[in-house]
């Protein structure tokens, strides 16, 4: 609740961008996953350099999976 504009901000895509297109334009490496087990393997594995991990949420119904997504990130 007291950072949820920085939630919204730093985790979701309102805009209807493709990422992945976005990333290849600038040389930087981009991975979309949609799985927690997704999402760690791809920190884990995410190597050196400016990479962009997309994950695939609804945000406006899962607020579990976001709540778990959180966790994770803060281990890397």
């Amino acid at each position: 609740p007291e950072h949820q504009a920085q939630l919204g901000r730093l985790f979701t895509t309102h805009t209807g961008a493709d990422i992945q297109a976005l990333c290849q334009g600038y040389g930087v490496r981009h991975e979309r996953v949609d799985t927690l087990d997704g999402l760690g393997h791809a920190l884990a594995e995410r190597g050196s350099g400016l990479a962009v991990i997309e994950v695939a949420v609804d945000p406006a119904t899962d607020q579990r999976t976001r709540h778990e997504l959180r966790a994770i990130a803060a281990g890397y």
